[in-house]
């Protein structure tokens, strides 16, 4: 397939944001779409009205198409949005995607969530090249407010992600900004040159082979008794990320720069409280006949072990009172500064008759 396009833009009604947005896009490679043939037992007899006096009746598969590509992506600028405003929203996308695509009735196993759901339809590998990056992360709850956002900004990014498991970033700078509508709290937080970053993803299944979702056989007389996902479903994921900058020349515009005032503190900290926040329900209940079922796991409580490695060549860090700069402290690291730590996150159940999160508690391993 070969695609061009002037603008692309997918937005959501009355948001003044868009979700995403590309200009001058080019993009090549290869889509296959194919249907894993059906077992007697994984077929349904589905009648068909014609008129008044005619039906008939077909045998439909309960198997799901599944995409195997090979793409790559070219564009000048891609910006795309997300924050807590836009959960209602997109979950109830997600509840009329289910009208359009149908639901599977028949075989009434436990959903999978989002990311193994992306393990078992999206397969290959794809290359996103733009010259200009933005993430726009919304840190307020009212859609209509632009004065607090979190803004990352990456220049010349290349993009690589192999079938759900490593993720590869290379661009020539990377920036975050914090957007406020007060000055003290507007500024630049920190800014890495020629950054490096690689996140590896190591998924747990019971059969102990993540990529095997040809075991997967849906059954249409199974009443929920049943999971037949139960091999294919991950328990957890460890979740591996390097960010490097070592290999730069040593010039004072290619250090690592990270600048703060004195209430960037609290403003971070606002924003730790309502990103952790639980999303939510979306026509979930008895008034849409149905009682929500189990609460969903969050993918931030799916991990159970990080592993983060840092390297960088230079680094400046600028703490300001005011936003005069006049006065703050000022520290400098020359030489190679490497950190490496590993953490473990223990998921506790609270068994005292009401329904609650589920308590994360982060560990240091090493």
């Amino acid at each position: 397939m070969r695609l061009e396009s002037r603008e692309i833009t997918i937005q959501l009604r009355d948001y003044n944001h868009p979700l995403l947005h590309m200009t001058d896009v080019l993009m090549w490679g290869k889509i296959l779409l194919a249907e894993q043939a059906s077992l007697p037992k994984e077929t349904v007899t589905q009648e068909l009205r014609l008129g008044e006096n005619c039906r008939t009746f077909v045998k439909r598969g309960l198997q799901s198409f599944k995409f195997y590509t090979n793409l790559v992506s070219d564009s000048t600028l891609m910006t795309m949005g997300y924050g807590p405003c836009w959960e209602p929203a997109l979950s109830q996308v997600s509840v009329a995607l289910d009208y359009v695509t149908g639901r599977r009735k028949t075989d009434r196993s436990p959903p999978l969530p989002w990311w193994d759901k992306l393990r078992y339809f999206m397969h290959g590998q794809g290359i996103v090249s733009t010259q200009l990056l933005k993430l726009v992360l919304h840190t307020s709850h009212d859609p209509y407010n632009t004065h607090e956002q979190m803004e990352i900004q990456s220049s010349r990014c290349c993009i690589e992600l192999r079938n759900n498991t490593l993720l590869n970033l290379e661009s020539s700078s990377l920036d975050l900004f914090i957007r406020t509508a007060a000055k003290y709290e507007d500024c630049q937080l920190f800014h890495v040159p020629r950054p490096k970053l690689r996140l590896r993803i190591r998924w747990r299944c019971r059969s102990g082979r993540p990529v095997n979702h040809f075991s997967v056989r849906l059954d249409g007389s199974n009443d929920g008794s049943a999971d037949s996902y139960l091999n294919f479903r991950s328990s957890s994921a460890s979740v591996a990320l390097e960010v490097s900058a070592a290999d730069l020349a040593r010039a004072k515009d290619d250090a690592v720069h990270i600048q703060m005032f004195s209430s960037t503190f609290k403003w971070m900290e606002s924003i730790r409280s309502l990103l952790g926040g639980t999303s939510r329900p979306i026509r979930k209940g008895r008034l849409f006949g149905n009682d929500g079922g189990m609460r969903k796991k969050n993918f931030s409580r799916h991990i159970n072990e990080v592993e983060v490695s840092l390297s960088f060549r230079d680094i400046v860090l600028d703490y300001w009172t005011t936003v005069l700069r006049t006065k703050g402290i000022s520290g400098k690291v020359t030489n190679e500064l490497s950190l490496q730590s590993s953490y473990y996150q223990e998921i506790k159940v609270l068994e005292d008759g009401l329904i609650r999160r589920y308590d994360g508690r982060l560990q240091v391993m090493e």
